[in-house]
């Protein structure tokens, strides 16, 4: 008798935690629409707690706070994002450009070079592929240099 009112009760709370993301999530998108990127952040990230696999949920989050420049949050959100092998290879992409913007050349080269293995065929992964490499000679010592004034 118990099991038959527990299971529908599981059930009920079950559906109600899945209609209580997909309203945050909604909200969110209003409030990306009407570029209000703080507020939009804050439903995204309700609805990201409220279940830690909605992965668009987070990635919805990752974009708010780009669009607001929280950097150094979105590339938190970001790093969770591309530690997921059921992310979008573009979560990867991302996650490269947020660390390279940041001057994290060795840690965006890892997270370009996931990228390309996950989406071999992009233009933007044969093209970021030796981003290491690419960027190796820029940061080198520039005292070999002298500027004419």
């Amino acid at each position: 008798m118990i099991v038959r009112l527990v299971i529908p009760a599981l059930l009920l709370m079950f559906m109600g935690s899945l209609h209580a993301q997909n309203v945050f999530v909604k909200k969110g998108d209003k409030f990306m629409r009407r570029y209000n990127f703080k507020r939009a952040a804050d439903m995204y990230s309700k609805a990201a707690d409220a279940d830690i696999n909605n992965l668009e949920a987070r990635e919805k989050l990752g974009n708010a706070l780009i669009a607001s420049a929280d950097y150094d949050s979105a590339t938190a959100v970001y790093k969770s994002l591309a530690d997921n092998s059921l992310s979008k290879a573009q979560c990867l992409f991302t996650y490269a450009q947020l660390l390279r913007g940041q001057g994290k050349y060795t840690e965006a080269d890892i997270a370009y070079r996931a990228f390309a293995v996950k989406a071999p065929d992009d233009p933007r992964a044969v093209e970021f592929r030796n981003f290491g490499n690419d960027i190796q000679p820029l940061l080198t010592d520039t005292k070999n240099y002298e500027f004419a004034t």
